[in-house]
């Protein structure tokens, strides 16, 4: 699935714009249980969707400092600990 893709805002999605197309949404993960994934758009607009099968995500994320402080840390400190 290359290519462009129309960016909407929570509101836009609320209002059904791009129903039944691929779209793109800027915003952040406020919660998911597992059974459903609450998105924070950009606008403020909280999005809900049911974790399905057929429910298809690409995740664009910004690997941190802390990322790879933590990366090490669970690498190089928790890991020896436990294998003996």
């Amino acid at each position: 699935m290359d290519g462009c893709f129309p960016r909407l805002n929570g509101e836009m999605v609320k209002r059904g714009e791009g129903s039944g197309s691929i779209i793109s949404v800027v915003g952040a993960m406020e919660s998911c249980d597992g059974q459903q994934l609450v998105l924070k758009a950009a606008d403020g607009v909280s999005l809900t969707y049911n974790i399905q099968a057929d429910l298809v995500f690409e995740v664009v994320s910004h690997v941190t400092l802390l990322y790879w402080m933590l990366r090490f840390f669970l690498a190089y400190i928790c890991i020896p600990i436990f294998a003996d």
